[in-house]
């Protein structure tokens, strides 16, 4: 029985090492299916990942080829995802397609005040966790993404910003207390006795 045990620990571990390199290899063959043109396969190709593979990487070349494939209905799906998965991600429009920056940032706008909201229940559970430090970063980009909000829902959003500004201020403070009280359990080595001096020898006469 502790050899299957142990056997099983040792495959499990080996499919957890295994996992990100098959997910870099899918990602670079769909990256070179899409340079080579051959859209349907690439598609294939990122379908494997499922949701293993980087989610940037993966929506990006996804929504470019369903663009060349003339599909921007399922495009726009793609980058949705992507807009809520990352709500703070913005394409570098000098290595992108300027139709791609230009769509992800209409749907990234359309779905900020929903990743705002989302990310807002997501911070209040870390806090409630007492992850603190966490619950900090989480409030902030709130105030990030409320920011960035269309007018459209300036209300709502300078409401949100509001409240994770208190919050984040308050989980910092909370944080920072948590830290120093780590540092102050930490237990001090013990300083070593000095050594008591050597006699010094008589002179001799």
């Amino acid at each position: 029985m502790k050899i299957f045990a142990r056997l099983a620990i040792a495959l499990a571990c080996l499919c957890a090492y295994a996992a990100p390199a098959a997910s870099q290899d899918l990602l670079i063959q769909a990256k070179g299916l899409y340079d080579s043109a051959s859209y349907h396969e690439a598609l294939s190709a990122l379908a494997q990942l499922g949701s293993v593979g980087d989610v940037t990487e993966v929506e990006k070349y996804r929504a470019l080829c369903l663009l060349a494939l003339d599909r921007p209905k399922d495009a726009e799906q793609s980058l949705e995802h992507l807009a809520m998965a990352r709500p703070l991600f913005t394409f570098d429009g000098s290595d992108s397609s300027p139709k791609l920056v230009a769509m992800f940032e209409n749907v990234r706008k359309r779905t900020l005040p929903e990743a705002a909201k989302q990310t807002y229940e997501r911070a209040r559970a870390s806090y409630e966790k007492g992850d603190f430090a966490e619950a900090a970063r989480q409030f902030r980009d709130v105030m990030t993404m409320a920011e960035g909000a269309p007018s459209s829902s300036a209300a709502l959003m300078g409401d949100l910003k509001m409240l994770a500004a208190g919050r984040a201020k308050r989980a910092a403070n909370l944080a920072a207390g948590v830290k120093s009280k780590k540092r102050a359990a930490k237990p001090r080595r013990a300083a070593k006795p000095k050594r008591a001096a050597k006699p010094k020898r008589a002179a001799k006469p």
